[in-house]
C-alpha cells in the first residue's frame, strides 16, 4: 500500500469543490468503492463518477476546510468542515470525516462520515 500526500488530499477536495465528477473520479482505482453517509456503497470508477455527478448536481457550491489529516497503514484519515451551498442560496456547514484506503497512489476505498440529514430537510 502507498499513501496519498497532503497535496493529493487537497487535490481530491479541490476536485470535489469544483463539482467536477470526472476530476474526482481520477483519484479512484478502477474497482474503487465509495460510501457517502448512509448511502449504499458505490463500486467502480464509472459508477462513482455517475453517483458523485448526481450528488454534485444537488449543490450550487461546496467548500471543504481540511482541519486534520493522518496517515495510518495505507489509509488517509481526514477531519473537515464542509460548507454546502444549496440551489436556493442557503448555506449549511457540517462536520465530516473521511477514510481513504490507497493502493499504488489511487483510492480503492473511500468512506465519508457525515450526518447529511440537514441537507435534505
Amino acid at each position: 500500500m502507498s499513501t496519498l500526500t497532503l497535496y493529493d488530499v487537497e487535490g481530491l477536495f479541490k476536485a470535489t469543490d469544483s463539482l467536477d465528477a470526472d476530476a474526482y473520479g481520477s483519484f479512484m482505482a478502477d474497482d474503487a468503492t465509495v460510501t457517502f453517509a448512509n448511502n449504499d456503497p458505490v463500486v467502480g470508477r464509472p459508477a462513482i463518477v455517475e453517483f458523485v455527478g448526481a450528488l454534485f448536481g444537488s449543490f450550487a457550491a461546496l467548500e471543504h476546510e481540511l482541519l486534520d489529516v493522518w496517515t495510518v497503514d495505507g489509509r488517509v484519515i481526514g477531519r473537515m468542515q464542509i460548507t454546502f451551498t444549496l440551489p436556493d442560496g442557503r448555506t449549511i456547514k457540517l462536520p465530516a470525516a473521511a477514510i481513504s484506503e490507497v493502493v499504488d497512489g489511487l483510492i480503492v476505498d473511500h468512506q465519508v462520515y457525515i450526518n447529511d440529514g440537514p441537507l435534505t430537510s
